[in-house]
């Protein structure tokens, strides 16, 4: 069985190429899809097990994974059993970290347990601390059910994905990865997260504590997105009670909130506004600034 890792590209730099070769080195073939405004192939040269591949525009996680999945972008014949593993640019992996996930995932199959999808244990750089989902059911010594998983090193089966037709391209970028997680469990099948495996991720720009909240941060035109997809996923039946809860308070209480303890406070404002419109006009795709007045979108 083959492994195939799809990396999502955005303004690439030096320290998205070491990235690239550590995982190119641990996987069969890589896929790179560039969301950039203009071409960065030259920075990826001489990785030979990848492709790279240039969309011309931000197309989103979601619509950049599945040009690849679904052929759209490259003719590439996947085999149902082939390992996909997804990436964001900004993952730095550890040695054997898919080798290891891959061969947990395995180990869950032959249980007869119907696996969806396998995550590993993130550290936070923000918080200093391992991310483990307080609502989680042991399978085994070091596996857990759990509602979702992070995008960067989701490892699927392609044919498991296919029943769910891949990622939800109504699903910009945030939330993206808890969507096609809630997919999943509405088909039978089950997320899991393993502490056989740990690697260091940065969970938007920042957090702070206030009260009993742990207040998460992005920039400003992520509000954007965030704000429209909240009100997209709050009414589809497969999206768990507590997150559509959650999906309320991003909507109604987390823009005041950020109005009083974050820097760039009409910039904000406005973006979520753009966000609640658009999710009403049931808007798609990137937000595209010369539609908007600019002094808005200067981040």
């Amino acid at each position: 069985m083959r492994k195939i890792a799809l990396v999502t590209l955005y303004f690439p730099n030096e320290n998205v190429l070491k990235n690239i070769k550590l995982i190119s080195s641990q996987v069969d073939f890589v896929f790179l899809c560039d969301n950039s405004p203009k071409s960065n192939e030259t920075l990826f040269d001489g990785i030979d097990n990848t492709e790279y591949v240039f969309f011309g525009e931000n197309l989103g996680l979601s619509r950049a994974f599945n040009n690849i999945l679904k052929g759209k972008s490259i003719h590439f014949p996947f085999s149902e059993d082939d390992f996909i593993i997804f990436f964001d640019q900004d993952s730095t992996i550890n040695n054997n970290h898919i080798e290891k996930l891959c061969k947990t995932f395995v180990d869950i199959e032959s249980q007869q347990i119907k696996i969806g999808c396998l995550g590993p244990i993130f550290f936070n750089t923000n918080s200093q601390k391992d991310e483990i989902p307080h609502m989680k059911s042991k399978l085994t010594e070091n596996v857990y059910s759990v509602k979702s998983v992070i995008t960067s090193s989701m490892l699927c089966r392609f044919n498991t994905l296919s029943k769910i037709n891949f990622w939800n391209e109504n699903i910009f970028l945030d939330f993206a990865d808890w969507d096609i997680c809630w997919r999943l469990r509405e088909k039978g099948f089950i997320c899991c997260m393993t502490s056989n495996v740990v690697f260091r991720h940065t969970v938007g720009t920042g957090e702070m504590r206030i009260a009993f909240l742990r207040l998460r941060y992005s920039s400003s035109v992520r509000e954007y997105y965030q704000t429209r997809d909240s009100i997209k996923l709050i009414c589809k039946k497969y999206v768990p009670v507590k997150f559509r809860i959650r999906f309320l308070f991003v909507v109604l209480v987390r823009p005041f909130l950020h109005l009083i303890f974050l820097d760039k406070k009409h910039q904000r404002m406005k973006f979520v506004l753009y966000g609640l419109k658009d999710a009403i006009l049931n808007q798609q795709g990137e937000f595209h600034e010369k539609t908007r007045n600019k002094k808005f979108t200067n981040e």
